[in-house]
């Protein structure tokens, strides 16, 4: 019943097992739970949508809610926008399988193959046995995104969230005044792919020291240009507010039960410290506390 008919059933398995996509549905359900309340107001999207520069970067420090926003804006242009196909990445710097360029694409191809038909059909005019084979970055590029892209009419959005989760840990942090690797932050490099592609719109989730204070330079560089947002901007409203700044705060303190002000309008990072010492603190008193704790490190 999911799936409306055995023929579409088939078609998803096939792409299962083709292209073993890395999973990250766990991560979004997460993300809209950590959302309710929350009102958006993605007309600076939309605006993107609409103009000519092809890069969306959506920057702030950790903390302030960009994984929450790029699963929100994603589920926005996926509903609205029927002209469009959309697929989302989401990276993780403890995570290797998400941080490999041919894993990057097998995922973002199997969304894209699995919205649009022509996408799908166009992967599986190639030998499957071959296919099965790629194991080089660019020959995977060109044959499961860039030669199906080709073949739709439609404009393509990738969504790629927390980009300075890619650079290499001797590259993280305040790297101001040092030159990063050449080939470091390797989903960077990828995106130097999607660059070329005309009908390619690209939107990232980043903090600004992510490769080492370069990142909006080096985007700008590479697309001809960028729009720069921060989280705050796409929030219309809140429940009890508008609130700016580190909403991890918010979420520590509500989550713990912790006897700290709930209120604050522009949490900083000295008050998310403060509010982990105090969870800390009571970590033996409450399980549920724990598991959250656990869960946000």
């Amino acid at each position: 019943e999911t799936f409306g008919s055995l023929e579409k059933f088939n078609k998803y398995l096939k792409l299962l097992l083709l292209l073993e996509p890395v999973g990250h549905e766990g991560d979004m359900q997460r993300h809209m739970e950590n959302s309710r309340g929350t009102k958006w107001g993605f007309e600076p999207v939309e605006e993107f949508l609409r103009g000519s520069v092809r890069v969306l970067c959506l920057e702030a420090e950790a903390g302030a809610g960009k994984s929450v926003v790029t699963t929100a804006l994603t589920h926005h242009v996926k509903e609205k926008h029927d002209d469009m196909l959309v697929a989302v990445h989401f990276l993780k710097h403890d995570d290797k399988r998400r941080l490999d360029p041919l894993n990057i694409i097998k995922k973002l191809s199997h969304q894209l193959a699995l919205s649009d038909s022509t996408f799908n059909d166009h992967v599986f005019n190639n030998d499957v046995a071959a296919l099965l084979n790629i194991k080089d970055v660019d020959k995977a590029f060109d044959t499961f995104l860039k030669a199906p892209m080709k073949a739709c009419t439609k404009l393509v959005l990738f969504v790629v969230d927390a980009l300075d989760e890619a650079d290499p840990l001797e590259q993280q942090g305040d790297m101001s005044g040092v030159f990063p690797l050449a080939a470091g932050n390797q989903a960077l490099q990828l995106l130097r792919k999607f660059s070329k592609e005309l009908k390619v719109r690209v939107v990232v989730s980043t903090r600004p020291d992510a490769v080492c204070g370069r990142v909006r330079k080096l985007l700008k560089n590479m697309f001809g240009g960028v729009t720069v947002v921060r989280p705050e901007e796409l929030r219309s409203a809140m429940e009890g507010g508008d609130r700016t700044g580190m909403l991890l705060y918010q979420k520590i303190v509500e989550g713990c039960h912790l006897p700290m002000n709930l209120d604050l309008r522009s949490p900083t990072l000295a008050h998310v410290r403060a509010a982990y010492e105090e969870a800390f603190k009571n970590i033996g008193l409450s399980l549920d506390t724990i598991a959250l704790v656990e869960t946000l490190l």
